[in-house]
């Protein structure tokens, strides 16, 4: 049992990969259960306990006015020590890693398995013949989320920019996130866009009611009507706005909109 624990800690995988590869391990389903318990126990646990440390360390308006306020509270709990706050950005990096790690062990399992299924190729259910892991799967995946890296944005530049107390938000595309595919017409696609605009600003907590300019693109001027017939039900607080129609968009796009905000200032 504390075998097991200790692995999971090593390779920095949260507990959700451990239902997954289950069949990997010599552990015992009942103190494989244990396991799963106590992680998630201590998981909540830390959550709380970060909770009330924020809490604690800073007052109701420096937690406002922070982008960082477990870093920010965790120097001041410490009297300014600097290596605390670093230490804590350190632990949120290494969550951040855990998640990682539990995606591409989740999904190697998930394609092993769709492959036992007959949802893959048979291919991807061959396992190790001294580990009895599914490698093959293991390397695809592995592959995979080295390369997705490189296919977030269509081109060179960031989702979202501040400047002081604004926030300038790029060009939203009316692509989904979880499918990256884009809908084909121009009130789905209007939907989107509004939907992603809206989630950049969700990052920095800013509200749609805070857009104080935006500038929509439209690949044809007679979609205008139903355009606006969507747009209308997202940004309530009529922000300042220019509407042009261009030639074409990026992969085809119907729509465009960016957008700047304003936001807290950061300390």
């Amino acid at each position: 049992l504390a075998a097991n624990m200790l692995t999971c800690a090593t390779f920095l995988a949260g507990f959700e990969c451990i239902p997954q590869a289950s069949e990997e391990s010599v552990v015992k389903p009942k103190d494989l259960g244990k396991v799963i318990v106590i992680v998630m126990i201590t998981a909540v646990a830390w959550f709380i306990l970060t909770i009330i440390a924020t809490c604690l360390g800073l007052s109701h308006e420096d937690i406002s006015n922070s982008s960082l306020a477990a870093v920010d509270s965790m120097t001041a709990i410490f009297n300014g020590n600097p290596l605390a706050g670093k230490a804590m950005i350190i632990v949120g990096i290494l969550g951040i890693l855990t998640s990682w790690i539990s995606t591409y062990i989740n999904g190697s399992r998930l394609m092993y398995s769709m492959a036992r299924g007959g949802m893959l190729p048979d291919y991807f259910s061959k396992l190790h013949d001294k580990y009895q892991t599914p490698y093959r799967a293991v390397i695809i995946m592995g592959i995979f989320m080295l390369i997705s890296g490189f296919m977030g944005a269509v081109g060179p530049y960031s989702q979202g920019w501040r400047a002081g107390n604004l926030v300038f938000v790029s060009g939203q595309l009316p692509i989904d996130p979880e499918t990256s595919g884009m809908p084909d017409t121009i009130r789905e696609q209007a939907e989107l866009s509004c939907k992603n605009v809206l989630a950049v600003l969700a990052a920095e907590n800013i509200p749609a009611e805070d857009v104080v300019k935006t500038t929509c693109f439209l690949a044809d001027m007679e979609n205008f009507a139903a355009f606006n017939e969507i747009y209308s039900k997202y940004f309530t607080g009529h922000p300042a706005r220019s509407c042009v129609a261009v030639k074409e968009l990026p992969k085809g796009a119907l729509c465009e909109i960016e957008a700047i905000a304003l936001g807290k200032k950061i300390k």
